[in-house]
C-alpha cells in the first residue's frame, strides 16, 4: 500500500520533477511551486491504492512508456476541451473567475491513467469506477480513442 509520505517523496524526486519541468515547459502551464497539501498527496495514495499499483510502476510509465506522457496530456487536454459542455453539470456558459496554478502533483491522475492505458488496459474501467469518476465509460472510451490515435 502506498501511503501519504510515498507520493511526497515520488514527487519530489528528480524524476517526477524533471518530468513535470518538461511538461510545464511543452504545455506552457502555470505551476504552483509551492508544498501541495497533506490532503491532496493522500487523495493521491487513495487513487493509486484503488489502482493496486505501486510507485515503481509510475516511474515505469515515464522511463519506459511507449506514449510520452506530454503527448497523451496535450491530446487529452485538447480532447476534453472539445467535449466541455459535454461534462457533467454543465447546463450553461461557465464563467471564469480566475485561472489558478497547477499543484506539483497534477501528473499522477495521467500517470495512472497511462499506465493503463499501456501496461494493463483490462483494469482500466475498474480503476475509473473505484476512483468514482462520473460516465466512466464513456471516459474510458476516450481514453482509449486517444492513447490508440497517439500509439499508432
Amino acid at each position: 500500500m502506498v501511503n501519504l509520505e510515498d507520493v511526497k517523496s515520488f514527487v519530489e524526486s528528480n524524476r517526477y520533477q524533471t518530468t513535470l519541468l518538461d511538461i510545464k515547459e511543452h504545455l506552457n502551464l502555470d505551476i504552483n511551486e509551492g508544498q501541495p497539501s497533506d490532503n491532496l498527496f493522500q487523495y493521491d495514495a487513495n487513487k493509486i491504492n484503488v489502482a493496486n499499483v505501486e510507485i515503481e510502476a509510475l516511474e515505469r510509465v515515464i522511463d519506459q512508456g511507449k506514449v510520452s506522457l506530454a503527448a497523451f496530456m496535450e491530446a487529452k487536454l485538447s480532447k476534453l476541451k472539445q467535449t466541455a459542455h459535454e461534462q457533467e453539470g454543465n447546463q450553461g456558459e461557465d464563467k471564469i473567475i480566475k485561472v489558478l496554478p497547477f499543484y506539483k502533483n497534477f501528473l499522477i491522475i495521467y500517470l495512472l491513467e497511462l499506465y493503463f492505458l499501456e501496461y494493463n488496459p483490462s483494469g482500466l474501467d475498474v480503476y475509473l469506477k473505484g476512483i468514482r469518476i462520473p460516465n466512466s465509460k464513456k471516459y474510458k472510451d476516450q481514453l482509449i480513442a486517444i492513447y490508440t490515435a497517439l500509439d499508432n
